[in-house]
């Protein structure tokens, strides 16, 4: 019975040994569908622009989906809640700034959840505000919850 190994270069010796480079083919892997840069027809100042309108763009699906998010965790809770009250605060180092306050249900009544796994989740995004609702009789700014159909 025999078996053929790779040659091997004896201990000591710099370059080779067992995992040495070996003539081979190379594998026939191709991607389908390679990323390209939307804007490469773009230059200068419309290029900029476009980046810009783009990563508006992004910035607010993150903050409709971080509503939704919060939404579902605190609606598979209590299906009866319909206010996330917030705190808006426009903060120098970070601009503005949201933070968890308090949940309510349909009659007004003030959830009994701990919103301190939630606290994590404060985030800072001017575009979080477009979500944000502001309550004149009781000074309050929240976010309606609401069950995604």
């Amino acid at each position: 019975m025999t078996e053929d190994f790779p040659a091997r270069q004896p201990k000591g010796v710099p370059t080779g040994g067992q995992f040495a480079a070996t003539a081979h083919g190379e594998p026939g892997i191709a991607l389908n569908n390679p990323i390209t840069d939307p804007f490469a027809h773009l230059a200068g100042l419309n290029r900029a622009r476009a980046q810009a309108d783009y990563a508006q763009t992004i910035s607010a699906e993150a903050a409709a989906a971080y509503v939704d998010h919060l939404s579902d965790k605190l609606l598979a809770i209590n299906p009866d809640f319909t206010r996330l009250n917030v705190g808006r605060k426009y903060d120098i180092d970070y601009g503005l700034t949201f933070t968890i306050e308090s949940v309510e249900d349909k009659d007004g009544n003030y959830g009994d959840v701990d919103l301190e796994h939630l606290q994590e989740e404060t985030f800072h995004d001017a575009y979080l505000d477009q979500h944000v609702a502001y309550d004149d009789t009781r000074n309050e700014c929240y976010i309606r919850l609401s069950p995604r159909s």
